[in-house]
């Protein structure tokens, strides 16, 4: 008995999640993006945990046009995302696909640490999947819209993992880039449309000894050198002032305070005459993105949040604070 009320109430449930599909392709297609993404992910949250490769066909949905930049991503949007990601009794599949788009989004919101961060949770993850759970079938595409495609979640979680490892591989060893040779400013997006691309990958100015710097850190102690894989540890510990600075222990962090963190920390929204900072999110002079400037002096702004910086060369530039961000301490 306690059976057959199961079969009918997961064949309600699926029933509903399939309206609710539809209703997602017709709301994508019709251009209503942000109402798209509600109903894939309700569409997810409605289908029947048994059929996974279902489910991934709804949540790939959802996550592809987070990721595609159609709007501004919400907070609970993150967390949703979070909650996928932490949810141990979910499929790896899942929670690889959660924790690599918060890795994506937190990049184009400026947040370099917190991608490294979801980037390398995405590879302990696919490390932990057994081979049972990646032999399941599961519905895959290129498009949002067709999923035709049939593949294993192994395969799926090796084609994330190796995204993330290469994502963080960019954050870990940024190699160094001119204006004249920046890639193209534009990705084609699932409707057709294309989508500025200059938050996903900057440029550097060249002739600065910065590469160091410009990494996101987290992958080695600053003060050893020791990285946190050969120290048996999940993660290092971060500096709770500026939080760009690693370390494996309380004596290195110690060790390096005295070396000349003291000098260099910045707690958030702190800007010294003479800071190496990165520009980043502007919109009419985008070109500009991802350059590291030297800030000059701020300047007697009404609401005191502007500041003029140095993009060498002898150009001067007046900027935004939310256009600046700090690159890691050179010590």
């Amino acid at each position: 008995h306690n059976n057959k009320i199961y079969r009918i109430s997961t064949i309600i449930s699926m029933s509903s999640s399939m309206e609710l599909h539809d209703q997602a392709m017709l709301a994508f297609q019709s251009r209503n993006f942000r109402q798209a993404a509600d109903l894939y992910r309700e569409s997810f949250i409605c289908a029947s945990g048994k059929l996974e490769k279902l489910r991934y066909k709804k949540f790939h949905g959802y996550t592809s046009i987070l990721k595609e930049r159609y709007f501004q991503v919400s907070e609970e949007d993150f967390e949703f995302l979070k909650k996928v990601a932490d949810d141990k009794k979910c499929p790896i599949i899942f929670r690889c696909e959660a924790a690599f788009t918060i890795g994506l989004l937190s990049w184009d919101n400026g947040d370099r640490n917190a991608a490294a961060e979801n980037y390398r949770r995405v590879q302990r993850l696919a490390d932990r999947c057994d081979e049972r759970e990646r032999q399941k079938p599961m519905l895959s595409s290129t498009d949002i819209n067709v999923f035709t495609s049939r593949s294993t979640a192994g395969d799926i979680i090796r084609q994330i993992n190796e995204q993330a490892s290469g994502n963080l591989g960019s954050l870990e060893y940024h190699k160094f880039s001119t204006l004249s040779s920046q890639p193209p400013n534009t990705i084609l997006r699932s409707d057709g449309s294309t989508m500025q691309n200059e938050q996903r990958i900057g440029t550097i100015s060249p002739g600065q000894n910065l590469e160091k710097r410009t990494t996101v850190g987290g992958n080695a102690c600053d003060a050893c050198g020791k990285t946190y894989a050969e120290l048996g540890m999940k993660q290092l510990k971060r500096c709770n002032r500026c939080m760009n600075a690693f370390y494996c222990s309380v004596e290195c962090q110690r060790t390096q305070w005295r070396a000349g963190h003291k000098e260099a920390c910045r707690k958030p929204g702190q800007i010294e005459p003479g800071d190496l900072m990165k520009l980043v999110k502007l919109q009419r002079r985008s070109d500009l993105n991802g350059l590291i400037v030297k800030t000059v002096t701020a300047l007697s702004d009404r609401d005191g949040n502007r500041w003029k910086v140095d993009l060498g060369n002898q150009r001067v530039f007046d900027v935004n604070v939310c256009n600046l961000e700090h690159i890691r301490p050179e010590k």
